[in-house]
């Protein structure tokens, strides 16, 4: 026994701060690695307000203001950047931790605190809230830190120290969100039912009216903005979503056990453990012929309701966004799970509602810690898969806006424009965009009011494409704050569309301000394509494109039969390898089953030229395909009809990129793998991997025998006197060895020797190969650049890829 309390106050001595640094490792790894989305752009303009203007602008949001008044005092302390900002919610998240540790202490035991404030350190829910700047991480924290304090002001002594910790915690979580009072009624309900509950009955109903007197407090407290939360709860816009029972629950599950980035659907398994996990709990537990008494049934209860009420207001409001709501039920399920493997290992005595558990657990049979620790190593593992793929993943990361404006910083100037389609995205926007002292180009804010005025809109995307090159449209919620679609609509047809790329959930749209001669004067040429579609003129902007720029096309056409197919235009910028430099598929301005027949129909297009693309002569090719089959039409020259061996493109005009007189920064570059391997006088800073012609479906699988093509990007450093105009790349397997398969190509992909790379220039180049002969397996790519010097040519190494 004396060997088994020592064993115990070593684990506290030990154990625990190991689990706490695990979870500060997991909440501080890269913190700022991602950007902050528009709600954490929200947090950052309201910690910028006094304390009373916060009062009153969240009088008209979904929030009250206590953690806003909170960041503030945080960002005054400890500055306004990414880590600083979401800092105060990972320090939480540890918190969190250490109250999960306490409360299993007091309600199990030792070891069973340990184990759940383990499953809270690497909960993926628990470490993705605790890097955002947002009130959730707060919730989680005084609500742990609720439930214990109101255990330990039901067992007397109640020093007046804990009572005005007490109600100061309730009133915080009043203030902080809508759902706290969810931890209220589950403490309550468990606190009353041990009060009521027989022996002693007398000694514990004398605490009845101290217990409800100080529940009234906090409420007191709240009394001045109560009209305000029923205001704001009555009226704020609920996001319906059509979705079945059982698949609320099934996301509810997945999310609470593995977080927000468990790559793999589960169906109903995980509910389905979840929903047994919760029966088994509450059953006795034999132990050699004796029956062991339960957890006391007041203790059960509140783990039950603590974890239980949240996710019944999750599945009444159901939405994804509001999935956030699980976390308050993160500590209890860590509780009612360490209970379980407890139980498993070594079956509790009773313990009391309140005070300390000190004494040592049952011995147990090594059988029983196989079974436990079973168990808690698959929980363990399945949170380190959906951990690393929140940390590394794209495809569950925030809306990139550091990214997006970085990007939209890097390509445009001060003759170009921003439009900022929602309102709720200016703060997040702003917070990267105004880092410099001088903002690089203007930021409109449309539409002006909800529902837009059409007429004043209107008016003022004319004024701003007329004062505007290029214009860049940052697109998010779109539903809620233009349903007719009037701002893009207008945009789409006004102006030369170039680019749309997503960054997380939010759109980046580029647009070219039209030239107002480009449509009336048009080049007259003759194509037909198909049986009935003519191409009869065509204008560019410009000859001699730069990269960055985008590239205007005006076309022209003519159908001589009304026509029932949607067809969409492709145009596409070829440098002398073929690779694309440019491309553009969309449909024409006005839809194929629309066009009157006999007459032009004017249709426009933008073609964003790549950035880092080599200098030198390029073809430009436009044609038609079937938007369903995707099948080119046929083209020929004239009136012929085109036959089998027709080619299914128009070689429209050769275009001449040059040199831009401004080099961009890698901020214009998006990167599939950045690597930034100094190679001595060059740096490769990433490179893009994927099937030839999925660019847009870059993890399409690589089978043998597929064409591959590789984008690297190359940093000129100068001088660069040593270095051939020959590049090597090596398929090798995934330990190095090298396989038959080898190309040498010049290192720019086309004809542009490295000797004319301009210092701090970077090169966009391209390659194509096939991967012959290659058995399924892992492989990585080696380049090697080749040089006159007597020592080893630099040599860079890939990430694995997968042949399948």
């Amino acid at each position: 026994m004396r060997g088994e309390r020592q064993r115990t106050r070593l684990a506290r001595s030990f154990t625990l701060p190991l689990i706490l640094l695990l979870a500060a490792l997991l909440r501080f790894y890269q913190l700022a690695g991602q950007s902050l989305w528009a709600d954490e752009g929200n947090s950052v303009a309201l910690a910028r307000r006094g304390f009373a203007e916060i009062v009153r602008r969240t009088a008209f949001d979904i929030h009250p203001p206590f953690y806003y008044w909170l960041l503030k005092i945080w960002t005054a302390l400890f500055g306004s950047g990414e880590v600083a900002l979401r800092s105060l919610s990972a320090v939480l998240g540890i918190g969190a931790v250490y109250l999960t540790w306490r409360l299993g202490c007091r309600l199990i035991n030792e070891r069973a605190g340990l184990i759940a404030a383990f499953l809270v350190a690497i909960s993926p829910l628990s470490v993705y809230y605790s890097q955002e700047t947002r009130m959730y991480m707060l919730l989680t924290f005084l609500g742990c830190l609720t439930v214990l304090l109101g255990l330990r002001l039901v067992d007397p002594p109640r020093p007046n120290r804990l009572m005005l910790a007490y109600i100061f915690t309730a009133t915080a979580g009043l203030y902080t969100h809508y759902a706290y009072p969810v931890i209220l009624i589950a403490l309550n309900l468990a606190v009353l039912f041990y009060l009521i509950h027989p022996s002693p009955f007398a000694l514990r109903r004398s605490q009845l009216p101290a217990w409800l007197g100080l529940q009234l407090i906090p409420l007191l407290f709240y009394l001045p903005w109560l009209p305000t939360a029923w205001r704001q709860l009555t009226t704020w816009p609920a996001a319906h979503i059509a979705i079945s029972l059982r698949e609320v629950l099934e996301t509810i599950s997945t999310t609470l056990l593995l977080g927000l980035s468990w790559p793999a659907a589960q169906g109903l398994l995980l509910t389905l453990i979840l929903g047994l996990v919760l029966l088994i709990i509450p059953w006795p537990v034999r132990h050699g012929a004796r029956v062991t008494s339960r957890l006391p049934y007041h203790s059960l209860l509140l783990l039950y309701l603590w974890f239980l009420l949240p996710i019944s207001l999750t599945v009444i409001i159901f939405s994804p966004a509001f999935l956030k709501f699980l976390l308050v039920a993160s500590p209890p399920l860590a509780l009612l799970l360490a209970l379980l493997i407890e139980r498993t290992v070594s079956p509790p005595r009773p313990q009391a509602f309140s005070g300390d558990n000190t004494t040592a657990p049952r011995p147990a049979f090594p059988a029983r810690y196989l079974i436990g620790g079973a168990f808690l190593l698959a929980i363990s593992a399945a949170s380190a898969v959906s951990l690393y793929h929140y940390y590394t993943h794209p495809a569950y990361a925030r809306d990139n806006y550091r990214g997006l404006v970085n990007f939209v910083k890097a390509v445009g100037g001060p003759d170009d424009a921003v439009i900022l389609h929602a309102e709720g995205q200016q703060d997040v926007f702003n917070y990267y965009f105004e880092r410099d002292p001088q903002p690089l180009m203007p930021v409109y804010p449309l539409p002006r009011q909800r529902p837009p005025d059409k007429t004043a809109t209107v008016n003022e995307l004319q004024t701003i494409a007329n004062n505007s090159q290029n214009i860049y449209a940052v697109y998010w919620a779109t539903r809620q704050a233009d349903p007719t679609g009037l701002i893009e609509n207008w945009l789409n047809t006004n102006l030369y569309k170039a680019t749309d790329q997503w960054y997380g959930n939010v759109r980046l749209v580029s647009y070219a301000s039209p030239q107002q001669s480009l449509k009336d004067n048009l080049i007259p040429i003759d194509y037909r394509l198909g049986e009935h579609i003519r191409l009869t003129g065509y204008a560019l902007s410009s000859t001699q494109p730069a990269p960055g720029e985008i590239l205007q096309l005006a076309l022209a056409w003519e159908t001589e039969t009304a026509l029932a197919e949607p067809y969409t235009v492709f145009g596409q910028v070829l440098d002398p390898a073929n690779h694309l430099v440019g491309q553009r598929d969309a449909p024409p301005l006005i839809p194929t089953s629309e066009w009157p027949v006999g007459e032009s129909v004017p249709d426009a297009h933008g073609l964003f030229i790549e950035p880092g693309t080599p200098p030198g002569r390029h073809r430009l090719i436009v044609g038609l395909y079937h938007s369903e089959t995707g099948r080119r039409l046929p083209v020929m020259a004239g009136g012929g009809t085109g036959g089998e061996q027709a080619p299914d493109f128009i070689e429209l005009a050769e275009v001449e990129i040059i040199r831009r007189d401004t080099l961009l920064p890698p901020e214009a570059f998006n990167m599939q793998t950045p690597l930034n391997i100094s190679l001595g006088q060059v740096t490769l800073l990433g490179y893009d991997l994927y099937k030839l012609g999925h660019r847009s479906t870059p993890k399409t699988p690589l089978h043998p025998g597929d064409p591959a093509h590789l984008v690297v990007y190359w940093l000129a450093h100068q001088p660069r006197p040593a270095l051939k105009d020959s590049l090597t790349i090596q398929v090798v397997n995934n330990g190095g060895e090298p396989t038959p398969l080898s190309f040498t190509y010049p290192p720019a992909g086309v004809d542009y020797p490295n000797q004319k790379w301009t210092e701090g220039e970077i090169i966009r180049a391209q390659y194509d190969f096939f991967l012959r002969d290659l058995a399924p397996g892992i492989y990585r790519l080696r380049l090697t650049l080749d040089t006159t010097a007597a020592t080893s040519p630099p040599v860079a190494v890939t990430q694995p890829f997968r042949v399948e």
